[in-house]
């Protein structure tokens, strides 16, 4: 918390249980009133993890991939992609959208 309480522009990504430490991250940042990220992506995490960033207006990409089958936070899900090479497909799908 100590880096992103001074930073006016920052990204967060996590892929698989870091998922779920970007969306701590968030919310103790908003607790503490600090600057939110400019935007926030995950890869990976698992269906019962929350990466719903919708309530914090912060614009958010989330992958899924077999584990986050269910997932009830917004994303894209990504069948047929093992869960480690996730990060390769999508690095792929998003350089492919510049």
């Amino acid at each position: 918390m100590s880096i992103v309480e001074d930073e006016k522009c920052y990204y967060l990504y996590g892929f698989s249980k870091g998922a779920e430490s970007v969306m701590k991250v968030v919310k103790a940042a908003y607790d503490k009133l600090y600057p939110s990220p400019i935007e926030v992506m995950t890869i990976g995490a698992y269906k019962t993890a929350n990466v719903d960033f919708r309530p914090y207006n912060i614009q958010f990409k989330n992958y899924f991939d077999e584990s986050g089958k269910g997932q009830r936070s917004p994303g894209i899900y990504v069948a047929g992609i093992p869960h480690n090479k996730m990060q390769q497909y999508v690095l792929k799908e998003e350089s492919e959208k510049k």
